[in-house]
């Protein structure tokens, strides 16, 4: 969209020369600003029909934007250069087109977007332009964004869902039949998305084609590891379905490091993790995220989590918070503003925890799970409460429970289960005489 915003600008220019630079500048505001539906301004513009063409400082927002909502597209320079002699054929092509600093502001805002109105599809219709005498086609054969921004924001941009900067293109517009299509390479410095999940030194070939823009091949570094993915984002207000979609396959990253920029505590879990996601949404409702997603985890080390307190202390394995667990993996979904866990296991040569439920988005946990331990573990415990676990065939024994509350007070219904009521603590230690 910046690309063909500037190229039916600069067509108007390179199709109205022979009028003098005032009058083209405004009525250049005048018909943009009509066509978008919202307030097209820049501060200065300098035009050779041999050479090319500058704007400066062009900023455009929505009618409807307050004094303190930033535009929704500014870019403080744009490069134009173009060849003359395509105007003998009635064609505007233009070899090269560089934006310095483009920067674009999604803000949703109410139960829709902040943005500027079109009178009519720009993407497909800015790319032919007629002046009252004549009708050109705007053909474009380079185009560079240097350090563009675009951020992704709700109430009244005070919540910010997306965020790219240090972003640079390369890429090519082509022409068919009116419909405008779009291809080339992109490097983002940085990819946030919420608050929290960041992205950094990311590549990928970004597309236009069938109102989507899509980002494929993605890769970037996270977190001591590495990302790939794709993006796929809607690009027209005329289609009844405006879904996005996100596929991100973390690799290898340090586990403290992510929950450290979730506001979680970084000792929950000491490993390097392996992270699958599918998120998808209405574009009209950027914070009802859905998703799907797996994780696993090798040589794993639960030094946060209290409920391992609980069954350590029952199983007389005081230390297991300090267990080295071979594997922890899981799968789970989003929506309905909670993650549930289809399973969870947490798995080590003396025992296992399989779960599966909820944490909702207050934190609060619900979750049924069943312990499994092994023979030899389960003679460390008195007799009577070995009783109370079933047996697998494979010789094993097991037993259900629950576990709800707040991860740092969990509520678990173990003890209950295995003595009747809550065990008693253990004696303190004798001082030697």
């Amino acid at each position: 969209m910046l690309g063909l915003l500037v190229v039916g600008i600069a067509g108007f220019f390179v199709a109205q020369s022979y009028i003098n630079k005032p009058s083209v500048i405004e009525k250049i505001r005048t018909v943009f600003s009509q066509k978008f539906g919202g307030e097209l301004n820049f501060k200065d513009a300098s035009f050779n029909l041999f050479n090319g063409l500058n704007i400066y400082q062009l900023r455009l927002s929505a009618e409807e934007a307050g004094n303190n909502t930033p535009p929704f597209l500014s870019i403080q320079k744009v490069v134009l250069e173009y060849s003359p002699l395509s105007l003998l054929r009635k064609k505007i092509k233009i070899t090269n087109i560089t934006l310095d600093r483009p920067s674009l502001h999604f803000i949703h805002q109410g139960d829709s977007w902040l943005l500027p109105q079109p009178k009519s599809n720009f993407i497909k219709h800015a790319l032919t332009l007629s002046t009252g005498h004549n009708t050109f086609v705007i053909l474009l054969d380079n185009i560079n964004l240097n350090n563009a921004a675009v951020s992704i924001s709700s109430n009244g941009a005070n919540d910010e869902l997306f965020l790219a900067d240090g972003i640079n293109v390369n890429g090519q517009l082509l022409v068919s039949e009116n419909q405008g299509s779009a291809e080339g390479s992109v490097s983002i410095r940085t990819m946030k998305f919420g608050p929290s999940l960041t992205l950094s030194d990311v590549s990928s070939t970004i597309s236009y084609a069938n109102d989507e823009i899509h980002f494929t091949k993605l890769n970037g570094n996270a977190y001591g590891g590495t990302a790939e993915g794709a993006i796929t984002i809607p690009a027209s207000t005329e289609k009844p379905n405006q879904n996005y979609g996100v596929y991100l396959h973390f690799n290898n990253i340090d586990f403290p490091s992510l929950v450290k920029d979730f506001k979680a505590n970084p000792e929950l879990m000491h490993a390097k993790v392996d992270f699958y996601c599918d998120l998808w949404g209405d574009i009209n409702h950027p914070s009802l995220i859905q998703g799907k997603g797996y994780f696993e985890s090798k040589q794993v080390q639960l030094t946060g989590f209290k409920v391992l307190d609980i069954i350590g202390n029952l199983l007389n394995q005081p230390n297991l918070r300090n267990t080295k667990f071979d594997t922890v993996h899981g799968s789970f979904k989003i929506a309905d503003d909670q993650l549930t866990f289809y399973s969870l296991e947490i798995i080590s040569p003396n025992l296992k925890i399989s779960a599966s439920g909820s944490v909702k988005y207050d934190e609060t946990i619900d979750f049924d799970a069943l312990l499994t331990v092994n023979p030899s573990l389960i003679q460390q415990i008195p007799a009577n409460v070995a009783e109370q676990f079933s047996t697998q065939p494979d010789g094993s024994k097991s037993i259900s429970f629950k576990v709800s509350g707040m991860p740092g007070t969990p509520i678990c219904n173990l003890a209950d289960k295995l003595y009747g009521k809550p065990p008693e603590p253990a004696p303190a230690p004798v001082p030697a005489q």
